[in-house]
């Protein structure tokens, strides 16, 4: 058996400390993987790197265990997927921003205040802009979403209220501007520390974005629409 499983691992591996991993039982004694990149097996004292993680995948799958190609398919939807929220969200960034590269993922808000204010003097315009970026996020909800994705809700609330509320009634709403608006004003950050300015949302304006987010969001973010907007309903 060790030198069946030799064949899928380099000539020569560095030494590897042995890694807190799930194993799988494949007669006895035991075959390990680490996230099939690595393989462990009792009778050697290190684990070894994977040559080609598809074929021990498919080894093993011949032999009726499942659980690991079945896993590294699922890790593969979720990457791509990832990848595409990441492309969605490179594309709604405002195109004054482009020139500041990564960024616009994390880090200090002070560049892009200051290329937003000089492509767009217009408090209004630059406030919709922001939102239509916020709102442009991954669909997950809106109190978990990766980091990357905050870096417009941080912008948002540097402006006052009535300036968000100002730029949402000057013009026509679009879906990603209500969506970045819903998220905003019923987000955790928000309703946590400055809940009472709500008041401040003209109730036609929180009719809008409730409907948008009952229609539009998954349960957990039409809850804390709900919290946010609900008083309409009353």
């Amino acid at each position: 058996m060790s030198g069946v499983l030799w064949a899928f691992v380099r000539d020569h591996p560095p030494p590897i400390s042995r890694l807190n991993c799930s194993t799988i039982k494949v007669g006895s004694p035991r075959l390990g993987l680490h996230h099939a990149m690595h393989i462990r097996w009792d009778a050697w004292k290190d684990d070894a790197v994977l040559q080609d993680r598809e074929k021990i995948l498919d080894w093993l799958s011949e032999r009726g265990v499942t659980g690991p190609r079945e896993k590294r398919e699922a890790d593969k939807r979720r990457a791509a997927a990832e990848e595409e929220a990441m492309d969605r969200w490179r594309a709604a960034v405002p195109e004054c921003l482009h020139s500041l590269g990564d960024r616009v993922f994390g880090g200090d808000l002070t560049p892009l205040q200051t290329a937003l204010e000089t492509a767009l003097p217009d408090v209004s315009t630059r406030v919709r802009a922001i939102l239509e970026w916020f709102g442009a996020g991954k669909g997950g909800t809106w109190s978990s979403f990766p980091s990357y994705e905050w870096m417009p809700g941080k912008l948002l609330l540097e402006y006052a209220t009535t300036d968000v509320v100002q730029a949402l009634m000057s013009t026509a709403v679009t879906p990603a501007v209500a969506e970045g608006a819903a998220r905003h004003f019923g987000g955790w950050e928000f309703r946590g520390h400055r809940k009472e300015e709500l008041n401040l949302v003209p109730t036609e304006l929180k009719k809008q974005l409730l409907i948008h987010a009952l229609e539009h969001s998954d349960r957990e973010n039409s809850g804390d629409a709900m919290s946010a907007f609900g008083d309409v309903l009353d």
